[in-house]
This record gives structure tokens, C-alpha cells and sequence, in this order.
């Protein structure tokens, strides 16, 4: 798992301006999906449920093509790709086969992630 603490206390953007909790949501998916180029992006825990208190981080499970550079599932660069987004940012990156295998444990992060996550970004062959 990757952590990534936000750069201040405050919710703000690189330009000085508030983000929601939606807003940064959005834009680390944004991030997550330009750095990783994933199969599919999950958001999970609190902020999937929408039970978040204001300093509940995000947390993403992030499913890499098999083919995926070592580098990008020990996640080298991604602190620097998620910088300015305003809340502390989890990334678990899990390569296709053993999202699938881990998929059938009842307390996986894949099972969990397909049971309780929010899946925010799917690669489809438009976008291969």
C-alpha cells in the first residue's frame, strides 16, 4: 500500500482553492488512471460508503494489466503524481491475476473491494 499525506492541513487545491471531497475524488482517479494506465480503478472503505468524516482519507485499490512494470506495483512516482490532492491518499495496486485469485476470500481487499468498493474507472477497448 501506498500512502500519500496531503501537503496541509487545509482542503485546498494547488491553486489555492477549496476541493471537495467529491472534487478530489475525482481528480486522484484522474491521476490514478494517467500514471498506472489500469484495468479498472476501485474507490473503497469510508468514502465508497459515504461515511467519511472530514478526515477520512481515500482509498483506492488500483487492478494493473498482468504485463504492468514492476514499478508501477510498488508504485515508484506515484507520490509525486497525487501530490496537492488536499486528503491523505491510500493506493493498493494489485495485478489482474491476483485480483482474480484473491477475488473468492471472504476478507481480501479484492473481495472487498468488490463487495463494498465503488468502481470509478474501467478500461475499455475504446480507451486501449
Amino acid at each position: 500500500m501506498h500512502a500519500v499525506a496531503p501537503p496541509t492541513a487545509g482542503r485546498m487545491r494547488d491553486n489555492g482553492c477549496a476541493m471537495t471531497r467529491a472534487e478530489a475524488i475525482e481528480e486522484a482517479t484522474r491521476r490514478l488512471v494517467r500514471f498506472y494506465e489500469p484495468d479498472q480503478v476501485y474507490l473503497m472503505g469510508s468514502s465508497a460508503r459515504g461515511d467519511g468524516g472530514p478526515e477520512s482519507d481515500l482509498d483506492f485499490l488500483v487492478v494493473l494489466p498482468d504485463d504492468a512494470p514492476r514499478q508501477k506495483l510498488i508504485g515508484a512516482g506515484i507520490h509525486r503524481e497525487l501530490w496537492g490532492i488536499p486528503f491523505a491518499v491510500d493506493v493498493m495496486p494489485f495485478r489482474r491475476s491476483a485480483f482474480e485469485a484473491r477475488s473468492g476470500w471472504l476478507m481480501s481487499l479484492p473481495a472487498i473491494a468488490l463487495r463494498e468498493g465503488r468502481l470509478l474507472y474501467e478500461r475499455t477497448a475504446a480507451t486501449v
